[in-house]
């Protein structure tokens, strides 16, 4: 199951998060979001646990709990969306805006 974490510090690393989710089961991969410009933090993260006891676990321990002098939360993560991308017999072709 894959984990979301939210409300974690910006200096919170991939280990300290493994670290606090081991106890309940195997972390297959812990992912902090960063900025893609400055590589920075976003203040959560992603984390795949495989046993979906483990993790289910793992939520109802964790959530809204203090971790790093902050409030997190741990839910289940939602499905990543995917981008729409209009097929080319959708376009607008054949209006002319600049007249």
């Amino acid at each position: 199951m894959k984990l979301f974490i939210g409300g974690i510090d910006y200096e919170t690393t991939e280990a300290q998060l493994t670290n606090l989710l081991t106890p309940f089961g195997e972390v297959e991969k812990v992912r902090v979001a960063t900025d893609k410009e400055t590589n920075k933090s976003k203040g959560f993260a992603f984390a795949t646990m495989p046993n979906d006891e483990h993790a289910q676990k793992a939520i109802t321990a964790l959530d809204q709990t203090s971790f790093s002098n902050r409030t997190i939360t741990v839910r289940k993560a939602n499905p990543k969306k995917e981008h729409f991308t209009p097929a080319p017999e959708m376009s607008l072709t054949g209006t002319n805006h600049a007249q």
